[in-house]
């Protein structure tokens, strides 16, 4: 009997239960807690991506509040969970809009995680392009591409690196 074998499975059969108990706790902390607890249940939300689901519905109610500190964080968190696209990726697009540059920075960190799965951003992605402010263009340039980079013409597209504004 191999017990490298059987330890490893009890180890990864544990790990792969984790998010069963966490993830409630976390969504918890969502709901009920300060900004600092939110802030910090959305860090770790993202770190279980997919096993995060169950987070999502409550994380929209956030990204559309009143609060844009509220929204940015769960923009950018919605985007490292990258679930239910159908609904995540039109709620991220209405980030762009706003007139918060830290809120329309984070929508597009949001988008960016979605990769592929993001491409109906394209149009308003294309726009902010022209954002007045240097880190929009820049966070544009590299969510498109991640998203669609086949619509970056080098002429229009600003250095990634630059970060002025």
């Amino acid at each position: 009997k191999d017990t490298n074998n059987v330890l490893r499975s009890t180890v990864i059969g544990a790990l792969e239960r984790i998010p069963d108990y966490e993830v409630p706790i976390l969504i918890e902390r969502l709901q009920q807690g300060s900004r600092n607890d939110r802030s910090w249940a959305g860090v770790k939300l993202a770190e279980f991506g997919k096993y995060a689901g169950a987070a999502v519905p409550v994380l929209l109610k956030y990204l559309e509040g009143e609060d844009a500190k509220d929204a940015a964080y769960a923009a950018v968190t919605l985007g490292r969970i990258a679930l239910n696209e159908e609904v995540v990726v039109p709620a991220l697009m209405r980030t762009l809009q706003s007139t918060n540059v830290g809120l329309r920075n984070c929508g597009l960190h949001g988008l960016q995680g979605f990769g592929t799965k993001a491409k109906p951003a394209v149009p308003l992605l294309l726009k902010l392009l022209d954002d007045p402010v240097g880190k929009v263009r820049t966070s544009t340039t590299n969510a498109l591409n991640d998203i669609a980079p086949e619509v970056l013409d080098s002429s229009k597209a600003p250095d990634r690196r630059s970060h002025n504004n």
